[in-house]
């Protein structure tokens, strides 16, 4: 499983927030590893922060797109 960078309003309590996030000045807000809860959201969102790195939970076929 790799990382993927996702908006951070479509995120649900309890995901786990893989970087360090900083705001646009480049001042750190949060140190990852971290599990976001609607506080820690909300303050990010009103700090300017859109998107935030997670693990990419989704599953590949790994014949994908490979044809014979």
């Amino acid at each position: 499983m790799g990382m993927v960078m996702v908006p951070l309003n479509t995120l649900e309590p309890g995901t786990e927030i893989q970087c360090d996030v900083h705001d646009s000045s480049g001042q750190l807000l949060l140190k990852a590893p971290v599990i976001l809860d609607e506080n820690t959201k909300q303050t990010l969102l009103e700090r300017g922060v859109e998107e935030v790195v997670i693990r990419d939970r989704r599953k590949f076929d790994r014949g994908e797109g490979i044809r014979a």
